[in-house]
């Protein structure tokens, strides 16, 4: 059999189980066929409930294995997300020089007066509260790591709620400062902000031109 009548047959099998099966929905009861449809629909939604979850653990993970170290350390002066793959919490507690480039000093060597100043940059970006929390109390800059991770996670959820019409400026959310967060989401083309109002910002319409 030629691939162009193989087609043919599994078209016409397919119209027919299509029409028998909806010869046999004109017969049911309207209260057996309204049943059906409330089922099929909250099966649909439950799977789409799971995988929603499915992807926001993945998305959990690669924000706390890769993304909040290098927006971390954008935030620190360091380079933009992406130039440098691999930081680690090492590199954040030694900082980095005025270029951008990782600082050679190790930690341990670090004085009072700078590791007083680290953690005042710190407290300037995400505030005192979310610089330091209970697990990990002695490590400021492993805090700014936990802390960039929170930001761009809470960003994200944001975007979200704004383009379901649950944020307060329509589809977009109205920053409260210019983040590496924010500006990581733009260059991967996630998000945009708005053409007259820098301060917000809304998810990329992913169905339609990206260049619109």
């Amino acid at each position: 059999m030629s691939d162009a009548q193989l087609l043919k047959t599994k078209f016409e099998e397919r119209n027919a189980r299509l029409r028998t099966q909806q010869n046999e929905q004109q017969h049911q009861p309207p209260q057996t066929r309204a049943r059906q449809l409330i089922d099929e629909k909250e099966v649909k939604q439950r799977a789409f409930e799971a995988e929603t979850q499915r992807l926001q653990s993945r998305l959990d993970a690669f924000i706390d294995e890769h993304l909040a170290a290098m927006i971390a350390a954008e935030e620190l002066g360091g380079p933009v997300v992406g130039d440098l793959q691999d930081v680690d919490e090492t590199m954040l507690e030694a900082g980095f020089t005025a270029s951008g480039a990782p600082a050679k000093a190790p930690p341990s060597k670090l004085t009072k007066a700078a590791l007083d100043k680290r953690q005042r940059r710190i407290d300037e970006i995400w505030g005192p509260q979310a610089a330091l929390d209970d697990s990990v109390a002695s490590d400021a800059d492993l805090s700014a790591k936990v802390a960039a991770g929170n930001e761009l996670a809470r960003l994200i959820a944001q975007l979200i709620r704004g383009l379901e019409g649950e944020s307060e400026d329509g589809v977009y959310v109205r920053l409260e400062r210019d983040s590496a967060a924010a500006r990581f989401l733009v260059r991967s083309r996630v998000a945009r902000f708005h053409g007259k109002d820098a301060s917000k910002l809304r998810l990329t319409g992913f169905g339609r031109d990206l260049d619109e």
